[in-house]
């Protein structure tokens, strides 16, 4: 520690010697920007005396040291950075923006302030990252490298131009917006801000439009497409969707023709469905054969073409026969399906209908009701297309089980006992995979047993309101315990419902699964001690192994649900 401190010592008077200042960040911890900071905010503290300015300048240069320190740190990091691949700065900006709050260490923080200097000032990462890690990155790390970076003018001028373009999270003055050139360079996500809109009505473009040459403002002129459809679309909604955004008697009133030229397939499902419930089957039949046309048209793409089979798939579940049987209503609706089915079976004998991707995360059953009232063609093409699937998933998990397997087999004595022991509790039907179902189990349980014991509550509510003469409070008090207990059996039926986001997030903060992944990461952890470049591959290939059992599980429920 004598020593240390005397390197610390020393890196004071010469901050930027590398081994200096780790040797000062042993003794004195914390990150330098935030400690700068904290020594200028306390230098403002002291009075105008002669000991006051004294003590706020012996301050105001310890801040300025800090200062110089996390400056050098961050060059260091950002040296790192200009010998790595596209992928890896990508994928490193990814995890910094992911972490939960910033890092702690000195060299943490430098490597987040590196980062986001390379980010600002580069729009292919920052296309890599997507909009939410970039503005994540942004509020972690953007007034601490603008503070770090103020009297660096060049600096300056690119954190200012990614500030203008990412106005609607940056707190830059919209007033500093003032060219054509700032116009087009916001980000579609500032495109979409009212107050951004506003502002570019006031601006002027150098474009016109109209015979008389009329000069456009920039909101005008993004609008009109002059820098591309994406920011066109950004700045201002496109027919289609001013037509999901109509009532539907609003709707109604308009015209087919418009419908088909500038609705888009969503807008005429929505325009089907609601001709339907106003009893206007000839618009509705209008709409549905124009829908199964632009279903078999060159011009649409698979995406377009998966959301008119749902669009007609849930009108279809609109004209069941049951429906009025017997009565005019049931003969238009017997005569509607048929109309349907007819121009839908056509338009999949003329284009082979794609299949929805089935994404990992994603529940067997939720991607099945896609399909509910689909042509049973169409089931089976998906059935047969998930059955690839999930011999896909398989044998990827399969390589990734032996991958796992011959890091494990290049191990000995205690690391291979460790390693046995995590595959206990993570492999099929291990430990962890029990302690969940179990956990399951008790959600249930709870329950059923809360349903049962509000059922109890609410006949003996129901029997303290029938008797004479019981007060008012007694009736209350009794109908408060009977509804405080179906709030209770309302939550946790929702926790215990397999498969949902609140069932997976109650069995994951179940004590029991808790204990066992405690129980898995203090083994891992004895691992990583042993030979932490080894075993974190081991502990990320067994990651993914839980991650594709469940979705291969996930995706046998969604084939066997397809099939009934």
């Amino acid at each position: 520690v004598g020593a240390a401190g005397l390197a610390a010592a020393g890196a004071k008077r010469a901050p930027l010697t590398r081994a200096a200042r780790e040797a000062r960040a042993k003794v004195f911890g914390g990150d330098e920007m935030s400690r700068s900071e904290k020594a200028r905010e306390s230098a403002k503290k002291h009075g105008n005396s002669a000991y006051g300015r004294w003590r706020a300048a012996s301050k105001n240069k310890k801040a300025d040291v800090l200062a110089q320190a996390a400056g050098s740190n961050v060059q260091d990091e950002a040296e790192k950075l200009k010998g790595q691949t596209r992928a890896q700065k990508t994928d490193s900006a990814k995890r910094l923006a992911d972490m939960k709050g910033m890092p702690t260490s000195i060299q943490g923080e430098a490597k987040g302030l590196a980062a986001y200097g390379d980010m600002i000032n580069d729009p292919t990462l920052q296309k890599e990252m997507g909009a939410d890690r970039v503005e994540a990155m942004h509020n972690k790390y953007g007034s601490r490298y603008k503070k770090l970076n103020a009297g660096d003018a060049a600096k300056s001028g690119g954190i200012k131009s990614f500030e203008k373009a990412n106005a609607h999270y940056s707190g830059v003055d919209l007033n500093e917006i003032d060219s054509w050139d700032d116009a087009k360079n916001l980000s579609e996500g500032a495109l979409k801000d009212p107050k951004v809109r506003e502002h570019l009505k006031k601006l002027k473009s150098p474009n016109t439009k109209g015979k008389n040459k009329k000069p456009m403002s920039a909101y005008d002129s993004l609008l009109a497409g002059n820098e591309g459809n994406k920011k066109a679309a950004a700045v201002g909604l496109n027919p289609a969707d001013r037509f999901e955004m109509k009532t539907d008697n609003q709707l109604n009133a308009v015209p087919v023709s418009d419908l088909v030229k500038n609705g888009g397939p969503a807008a005429m499902g929505i325009a089907a469905a609601a001709a339907t419930d106003s009893g206007d089957l000839k618009r509705a039949q209008a709409l549905i054969t124009n829908l199964s046309h632009k279903y078999t048209s060159g011009t649409t793409s698979p995406a377009q073409k998966l959301e008119i089979l749902g669009k007609l798939d849930a009108l279809g579940a609109k004209f069941s026969a049951d429906k009025g049987i017997g009565t005019s209503k049931g003969r238009d609706n017997g005569r509607m399906l048929k109309h349907l089915n007819r121009l839908r079976g056509a338009a999949e004998d003329k284009v082979t209908p794609p299949v929805r991707e089935f994404g990992e995360g994603q529940s067997g059953a939720d991607y099945a009701k896609e399909y509910r009232n689909a042509s049973d063609e169409r089931k089976g093409q998906a059935r047969g297309a998930m059955r690839g699937h999930i011999e896909s998933k398989t044998d990827e998990k399969k390589k990734a089980t032996d991958e796992r397997d011959a890091l494990v087999n290049g191990h000995s004595g205690n690391k291979d006992k460790l390693i046995a022991e995590i595959k206990i509790i993570e492999d099929d039907g291990g430990t962890l995979e029990k302690a969940r179902q179990a956990a399951h189990k008790e959600l249930g349980d709870k329950a059923n047993e809360l349903g049962q014991r509000y059922q109890k509550a609410q006949k003996r509510a129901d029997f303290v309101k029938t008797q004479p003469g019981n007060l008012k409070k007694d009736v209350d008090d009794a109908q408060s315990e009977a509804e405080a207990l179906f709030a209770q059996h309302k939550a946790a039926k929702a926790e215990a419902f397999h498969g949902t986001t609140a069932n997976k997030r109650a069995v994951e903060n179940h004590d029991s699964v808790i204990k066992v992944k405690v129980e898995r990461d203090q083994k891992v952890k004895q691992m990583n001690e042993i030979n932490p470049d080894e075993m974190e591959d081991v502990k990320k290939l067994g990651e993914r192994i839980g991650v594709l059992t469940e979705h291969i599980k996930q995706s046998q429920e969604a084939w066997e649900t397809l099939g009934d």
